[in-house]
């Protein structure tokens, strides 16, 4: 039987709540409280591999003390687990090759000029956003090895 890893999306930062692009409440400040609660969890139940998404909203994040204490926090709640985001075209450099791949990616999937722009996509093609991600080649073989 396949079971589904715990999956967080962890989107704190130091500013007020908000929404996301499709209108979504974002409660960024609490979120980490919520991030520990489910970490507790997770190790209540033996979960050893969640995956996990850390996000601070990169839209929000300033260069600020704060910012860097924010994404550190997160961090720190997330440095035993599978990170789900890991193929995605904003958490590497410019240059990075998966920042390449995952960009061709989204150009095959999003006709927007602004890949953060679901409009047009219809059902699970909304997913095809440059704010979201997935997990690697390599991590896809490890968890089909597991």
């Amino acid at each position: 039987m396949l079971v589904q890893p715990p999956n967080a999306d962890a989107q704190h930062t130091d500013i007020p709540d908000g929404r996301s692009f499709l209108g979504v409440p974002r409660y960024y400040r609490h979120s980490l409280t919520v991030l520990q609660r489910a970490v507790r969890s997770w190790n209540a139940h033996n979960h050893k591999h969640p995956m996990t998404a850390a996000v601070a909203p990169s839209a929000f994040v300033s260069t600020s003390d704060r910012s860097l204490l924010a994404v550190q926090a997160v961090v720190a709640e997330f440095d035993r687990f599978l990170d789900a985001y890991d193929f995605n075209a904003v958490g590497w450099s410019r240059d990075h090759p998966m920042a390449a791949a995952a960009g061709r990616f989204l150009d095959k999937r999003n006709p927007n000029t602004d890949k953060n722009n679901p409009s047009g996509l219809a059902g699970v093609a909304r997913r095809f956003v440059m704010f979201n991600g997935a997990v690697c080649e390599a991590q896809l073989r490890w968890l089909d090895g597991n």
